[in-house]
C-alpha cells in the first residue's frame, strides 16, 4: 500500500491489477520492461527495467490492459497492494510518497526486504543496483537480432 501527494508538476501513472502482472514478464520470466502501453498488439520488444539498453521479448505484453492517471498537483493518489505501476513527470515535479507495510503486504514484502538486505551485505548493493551497472549489454536467447 502506498500514497502519494503531488505539491508540484504533474505525473503520468500506470496501474495493472494483481491478475494481470504475470503479463509483464519476459519469455525467461525474470525481466519486466521499463514502461507498458494500452492497446498494443502482438508479440512486444521493449527495454526491460533492469537494463534499459537490453531489448527483451515480452510476448504477454499485448494482453495487459493498464489504467492510466495523470495526477495533478494537490491531487492525492492511493496505490493498492500488488498493482504494479509505473510512474513519470510530465513536468518538473515535486511529491510527498509513503509506502505501508501492514497485514495485506507482509507476507510478499517481509521476504523481498531479507533479500535486499542479504544482497546488500553480501555485495554492497541491490540486484537492481548490479543490473543498472553492470548488466546493461548482458544477452540472453529472448534478446532480438540485430
Amino acid at each position: 500500500i502506498s500514497w502519494s501527494v503531488a505539491v508540484a508538476g504533474r505525473k503520468l501513472w500506470k496501474f495493472l491489477p494483481p491478475g494481470q502482472t504475470h503479463l509483464l514478464y519476459d519469455a525467461t520470466g525474470r525481466h519486466v520492461p521499463e514502461d507498458f502501453a494500452a492497446n498494443t498488439e502482438g508479440v512486444v520488444w521493449a527495454p526491460c527495467r533492469c537494463s534499459g539498453a537490453t531489448l527483451r521479448c515480452f510476448p504477454n505484453l499485448s494482453l495487459a490492459r493498464p489504467s492510466t492517471v495523470v495526477q495533478r498537483p494537490r491531487e492525492l493518489l492511493f496505490v493498492p497492494s500488488g498493482w504494479y505501476h509505473t510512474v513519470r513527470n510530465l513536468d518538473d515535479a515535486l511529491s510527498i510518497n509513503a509506502n505501508l507495510l501492514d497485514a495485506s503486504n507482509g507476507h510478499w514484502a517481509l521476504p523481498r526486504l531479507e533479500k535486499e538486505v542479504k544482497q546488500v551485505q553480501r555485495t554492497g548493493q541491490t540486484d537492481d543496483d548490479a543490473a543498472l551497472e553492470g548488466k546493461a549489454g548482458e544477452k540472453n536467447d529472448t534478446d532480438p537480432p540485430k
